[in-house]
């Protein structure tokens, strides 16, 4: 890896049923360690997937801003779907990718913006009952960042949309 980079880390469960350490128990099912720093670790992973960005570096240029959309999905991801548009134009910048299956999953995602313009956020769940994370809870539901600096964050989407400027 080099030094200041921005990394992906990606871990999918084909079968859906995570990593089952029932007969034998260790600290962990996986563990990422950037620069002695733990970036991601569970003892609890239920199968979907996971991904999340880690590291120094940015992959932004001169005049553009980093926005991050982190969601956590319920049992039913293919209900919720989010996308960034562009407040002028309403053109999707980046939006949520197809969610598969009937598992959770934790997905990360980064663009990067004109640092001058203005865009849109916007979350919303098909059933219209949000994210319901009885079931392995979350720190949060969805989480949007931009620049670094938390613009959005809820751990009670109760589904029926949610518009954020920034």
């Amino acid at each position: 890896m080099a030094e200041n980079g921005r990394y992906k880390f990606l871990i999918y469960d084909a079968a859906g049923d995570g990593i089952d350490d029932d007969e034998v128990k260790f600290d962990f099912d996986y563990s990422l360690i950037y620069s002695g720093t733990v970036v991601a670790q569970t003892n609890e992973f239920e199968g979907g997937g996971f991904a999340t960005h880690f590291g120094e570096g940015s992959c932004c240029g001169k005049g553009e801003k980093l926005v991050e959309v982190k969601i956590n999905t319920d049992k039913f991801p293919g209900q919720t779907s989010w996308e960034i548009l562009d407040a002028c134009s309403e053109e999707t910048v980046i939006g949520s990718g197809a969610f598969d299956g009937e598992d959770f999953y934790q997905s990360s995602n980064e663009v990067c913006v004109a640092e001058n313009g203005r865009y849109k956020f916007l979350i919303s769940d098909s059933a219209l009952d949000g994210i319901d994370d009885f079931r392995v809870p979350f720190d949060f539901d969805y989480k949007l960042l931009y620049s670094g600096m938390v613009m959005a964050q809820t751990n009670e989407f109760e589904g029926s949309g949610f518009v954020i400027y920034l």
